[in-house]
């Protein structure tokens, strides 16, 4: 008896991507900051988390998110 997972998120041509979830610590790391910021905007709600269990997790397309909507403009030197 085969029995197919559930379908995922689709993209708008209609095939199916998983959905990335990410610990705070990858977050930190690919922020370039530090553990108690991370956590920070998890807490603030600036960052969106799913909470699987104790773990808290952040869905790839909420990190993205999070960055487009704090772009500057500035370079930094």
């Amino acid at each position: 008896m085969n029995i197919a997972p559930p379908p995922g998120p689709t993209t708008s041509s209609g095939t199916s991507t998983p959905c990335r979830l990410l610990t705070v610590e990858e977050v930190r790391v690919e922020l370039n900051i530090g553990r108690t910021l991370a956590y920070q905007l998890v807490e603030s709600g600036a960052l969106l988390v799913v909470r699987v269990g104790h773990a808290l997790r952040v869905r790839r397309a909420d990190l993205d998110a999070y960055v487009e909507a704090n772009l500057s403009g500035r370079v930094a030197r």
